[in-house]
């Protein structure tokens, strides 16, 4: 029987999906009851390795990694450091291993499909040499933690600089800032979320996104709406 991980590594450098298809709307029953989806390699192998119907959980894990990769296919990798990319998969099985496991493992304990398309969005700056390793890896633990209600609030506080998440921002209990500031303030909820993951830091009435924060709504969260 194939590897799943040998099925991986092909669909990260040549995938057999159709890219054309909106993945984060088909149900988690066509994964099974879809003749198309379900001869997809990839696919195919995580059912034929189950002795049973797949559940839902199986079926969910694979609606997110279909998703992954086609986010990750969507251009916007450089395509001499995609080749290099390649090349060091094929050649490097310490690295492919490395590479396969962490993706597989952070997409099987997402809640979210939009944190698969965001961790891949994290992925491809990682190949184009935005971060290395061990950020990205940073990067998709700390993902983990954010709630997926915070991404709209992260938006909407970086309109306030250019989409960028550079300064500070008022909290809940703030008096009212000033006009000529626009900054953006904070509600209780949207604190609360952001504080329990993590990437905010409090300064009295304010607080500013720390720069893993930063990094991670700026490659990743931002292509959510800029699209």
């Amino acid at each position: 029987m194939v590897k799943l991980n040998d099925l991986v590594k092909k669909e990260l450098v040549e995938p057999s999906i159709d890219l054309a298809i909106d993945y984060s709307n088909i149900g988690i029953d066509s994964i099974t009851e879809d003749g198309v989806l379900s001869e997809i390699p990839f696919v195919k192998t995580i059912v034929a390795g189950t002795k049973i119907t797949l559940a839902v959980k199986e079926r969910f894990f694979v609606k997110k990694f279909l998703n992954f990769l086609s986010e990750f296919h969507n251009g916007d990798i450089d395509p001499e450091k995609y080749i290099k990319f390649k090349n060091r998969l094929d050649n490097d099985k310490k690295y492919r291993d490395n590479v396969i496991e962490i993706l597989t493992i952070m997409i099987e304990r997402y809640i979210d499909i939009n944190q698969s398309k965001i961790m891949a969005n994290l992925f491809k700056e990682y190949i184009n040499g935005s971060m290395d390793w061990d950020k990205f890896y940073s990067l998709c633990i700390v993902l983990e933690r954010v709630h997926p209600q915070s991404y709209r609030t992260l938006y909407e506080m970086s309109l306030k600089s250019n989409q960028e998440l550079s300064h500070s921002y008022w909290g809940s209990k703030a008096g009212k800032p000033p006009e000529e500031r626009d900054i953006y303030k904070l509600n209780s909820e949207e604190e609360a979320l952001l504080l329990s993951a993590g990437i905010v830091s409090p300064h009295g009435t304010h607080y500013s996104i720390t720069p893993l924060g930063r990094d991670l709504f700026r490659f990743g969260i931002l292509r959510l709406f800029n699209k």
